[in-house]
């Protein structure tokens, strides 16, 4: 295991790459856990999500020119499945190693992101919309709230004409 590890450690981005398509089609345990190590599993998502964005359906890298177009797409297709499954384990198993660490991983969240960036960059027009967003929250809940209101004060009539009857 040591051995495999000191191996992909000493991959350049391109080679670690082409050994996590070659890792996707052969599925060897002894690489799944060298690639899953502690030591490797920050490098192991980051390459899997860049082969996940870059990987085109039409060739995989490596893949030999003799292939027929329709046997290419469909091991194009199994090695993309095979990396967003390896993808989803990376996640998790990168959330652990931090968690041991005492930190917390968050999914990427581009609304946040979007969000953090409007408020850096005009403070006011951010004050202005959630003022205005808390303004129709408030008025939201007064209207709700005066739903309910009515609506138990027809049932309370609606009792008491029932009772007089």
């Amino acid at each position: 295991m040591a051995a495999e590890i000191a191996y992909y450690e000493g991959l350049d981005d391109d080679e670690y790459e082409a050994a996590l398509v070659g890792f996707a089609r052969e599925q060897d345990p002894i690489d799944a856990a060298a690639i899953r190590s502690d030591a490797l599993a920050f490098r192991s998502r980051k390459a899997v999500q860049s082969l996940l964005r870059q990987l085109s359906t039409k060739r995989l890298p490596n893949a030999p020119g003799d292939q027929s177009r329709r046997v290419s797409l469909r091991e194009a297709r199994a090695v993309h499945g095979r990396l967003e499954h390896e993808a989803r384990l990376l996640d998790a198993v990168t959330a652990g190693i931090a968690a041991r660490r005492g930190e917390l991983i968050t999914p990427a969240n581009p609304r946040r992101r979007a969000l953090e960036a409007l408020r850096a960059e005009h403070p006011e027009r951010y004050l202005d919309l959630l003022r205005a967003e808390e303004e129709k929250a408030r008025q939201r809940a007064a209207e709700r709230r005066a739903a309910t209101k009515r609506a138990r004060r027809a049932q309370r009539d609606a009792e008491r004409t029932a009772q007089e009857s």
